[in-house]
């Protein structure tokens, strides 16, 4: 008989079998499927192509055969639970399900991102949209709400389908810690996100977002306190002190210093935010002579926070790149200008020349991630005048408009706008989920010559209560008053940034007194569910000691008139009067009300220790603040503790 050849189609079948001599002296009709005992003893060969072996009478691949892995008949399995068997060149092995990934030898649930509030923001609903990141395969969550950040007090746990929930009641006022962790099916993952913290205010608005950053470098919940000093000595420091449920460490928890005596360490203090997500507010300060490259050109070192505070290094650096541009002569927490989750700074070059324009100005948005802060700007806004200086006053962190993302303010005070001649304009840049998208619009115009408006500015918290953040201005003086006397101009924010038409005004009523320049946001002292303001009166002839002024928050606005006064001459402040820096607002007893810091930078504690710095810590209370410090912190002789002739160096 020939030889004869077989072709089969389809899968694992090979492409021909090949036969010899079979019975060749029988009739072949009886080989057809009869004289099977003849036919048995036929030798069958099978002949694949490159990359197959022949298994069983078929053609596999034993490279990713999961039957036939490495060799003929060796079968993968796992005993590994929500994964699957895997054949790989040859070897068995396992991979996880969807929505689970291997953490050393087992498949654990992927674990969400928390976005937002963020960690130290103080949220306007006592019912808070709490807002995360679902990885690839993961549909559930389950969100903890603590009132610690161990978890384990007075906790609220939430199950949800998608990346956001509500707590189905409302939160005391105060401090609440939460994470949040995937579940795919009925497994509930182990791992969580790392733990943030927000606060709960005693308002309850409609507007469901968040404001603000409080220095808290350890997580604890208790606002922590940065201040620089300008030492004589040439050797700038800055002091870091934990607050606790006794309030500020007497001494300093860590400082941080410089070898270089003529960087001008700590011009600035200021909170970042958390830029790497890790649940702990991280600290930038300015070093606006800083060596780069061999030329002063200025840096922001940010210190990463975590649960022992801040190191002596920084963590990472800012770096300027033009001489003369004075980069990080102003520094601000930006929140989250993109709704990442991440929190971003702005900093500004406010003296950077802009094609022909001099000193027109710059400030430029470092947006956070993972790592920490991007190295270079991912955007520039460049002022748009000559000698306009944009940038040199800036307030970051509040949401203007209530999306969810933080907003940032920046002022022109010196800039000629219009007909007029050094009248100033402040301009506001909407934060957006594309920050290279975002551009600054012009929000107000000072309205006459020399008006100089934004030479004071402040974004101050909720002033009206209804949940979205509104604006300090201040100017020197108004037309035909006072010089330098004051004026300041609250704004509300609203669905555009916010309004140009202020709906208050209050204003000093002796000159000197610049009340423009030194106002600030401090929180709801008063437990009203309002944010308040803090004015400064410089110090003058007939009052050389000045006062640090309270406005409480109003629907409406503020009162005309101050609520609280706090006079120099009650605080032992020596020779530095009240006032000429901004106070501070934060949360340090525990009782729900924001409290303040007040600082007399360069004042004498006694006849023999002079210019030692004085920070006084006035508790909130429902009538205001306290009449009289609860903790007082002075400074060694020549250190100007707190802050210096160069601008305020304190944070919280």
């Amino acid at each position: 008989m020939d030889l004869c050849l077989y072709r089969f189609d389809g899968p694992n079948r090979p492409d021909v079998m090949e036969a010899g001599a079979v019975d060749s002296g029988l009739d072949a009709r009886e080989d057809s499927g009869v004289d099977s005992g003849v036919d048995s003893g036929v030798d069958i060969q099978v002949t694949c192509d490159a990359g197959a072996a022949a298994c069983n009478g078929f053609c596999v691949n034993t490279a990713t055969d999961l039957n036939h892995c490495g060799m003929c008949d060796r079968r993968c399995t796992t005993t590994v639970t929500n994964a699957r068997a895997t054949c790989a060149m040859g070897a068995c092995g396992f991979e996880c399900d969807a929505g689970f990934e291997l953490v050393g030898a087992a498949c654990e649930v992927r674990v969400p991102r928390a976005i937002g509030p963020m960690t130290s923001a103080t949220v306007t609903s006592q019912r808070p949209t709490l807002e995360w990141e679902l990885p690839m395969g993961v549909r559930d969550a389950s969100v903890d709400v603590c009132r610690d950040r161990a978890m384990t007090m007075g906790c609220v746990t939430l199950s949800a389908t998608g990346t956001s929930a509500r707590p189905t009641s409302a939160l005391t006022a105060g401090v609440w810690f939460w994470r949040v962790r995937g579940r795919v099916g009925g497994s509930l993952g182990t791992r969580t996100s790392p733990v943030w913290w927000f606060r709960v205010g005693h308002g309850d608005a409609m507007v469901d977002t968040f404001h603000g950053v409080e220095l808290d470098v350890n997580g604890d919940g208790w606002a922590d306190v940065a201040a620089a000093t300008s030492d004589g000595g040439g050797e700038p420091r800055v002091f870091v002190h934990h607050g606790g449920v006794a309030g500020i460490s007497t001494t300093p928890s860590q400082t941080l210093e410089t070898t270089d005596g003529l960087e001008r360490f700590g011009w600035r203090v200021a909170a970042a935010g958390d830029v790497n997500g890790d649940g702990y507010v991280d600290l930038q300060i300015s070093v606006i002579n800083a060596l780069v490259g061999g030329q002063r050109l200025g840096a922001v070192r940010v210190y990463y926070g975590s649960a022992t505070g801040v190191g002596p290094v920084h963590s990472m650096q800012l770096d300027g790149v033009t001489m003369g541009a004075g980069f990080s002569r102003e520094i601000a927490p930006g929140g989250d200008v993109n709704g990442d989750g991440y929190a971003d700074v702005v900093v500004a070059s406010s003296f950077q020349q802009v094609g022909a324009l001099a000193s027109a100005g710059r400030v430029s948005l470092y947006l956070g991630s993972a790592t920490g802060l991007s190295s270079t700007p991912v955007r520039v806004w460049d002022g748009q005048y000559m000698q306009g200086s944009f940038g040199l006053q800036l307030a970051g962190a509040g949401d203007l408009n209530g999306d969810r993302r933080s907003d940032v303010i920046a002022a022109s005070a010196t800039a000629s706008v219009g007909p007029r001649t050094v009248n100033g304009a402040v301009f506001v840049v909407l934060g957006a989920r594309v920050a290279t998208a975002m551009m600054p619009s012009m929000a107000v115009v000072g309205a006459f010559n020399g008006a100089q408006l934004g030479e004071g500015l402040a974004l101050v918290g909720d002033v009206t209560g209804d949940g979205l953040a509104d604006v300090a201005v201040g100017a020197p003086s108004t037309m035909g008053g006072l010089p330098n006397a004051g004026l300041v101009a609250v704004h509300r924010g609203n669905r555009v940034g916010f309004e140009p038409t202020p709906i208050a005004t209050v204003g000093g009523s002796e000159e000197g007194t610049r009340w423009h320049a030194a106002m600030s946001g401090v929180g709801d002292i008063n437990g009203d569910g309002r944010a308040d303001i803090a004015i400064g009166a410089a110090g003058t002839p007939g009052n050389p000691l000045g006062a640090v002024n309270f406005f409480f928050g109003r629907a409406s606005g503020i009162d005309a008139s101050p609520n609280v006064t706090i006079l120099g001459s009650e605080m032992g402040a020596r020779t530095q009067p009240l006032g000429s820096l901004p106070a501070i607002g934060g949360h340090l007893d525990g009782d729900g009300l924001a409290d303040v810091l007040i600082v007399s930078s360069c004042a004498d504690s006694s006849a023999s220790l002079r210019s030692v710095g004085r920070m006084l810590w006035f508790r909130g209370r429902t009538t205001g603040p306290s009449s009289t410090p609860a903790l007082s912190l002075d400074g060694s002789s020549g250190q100007c503790l707190g802050g210096s002739v160069f601008g305020p160096q304190l944070a919280w």
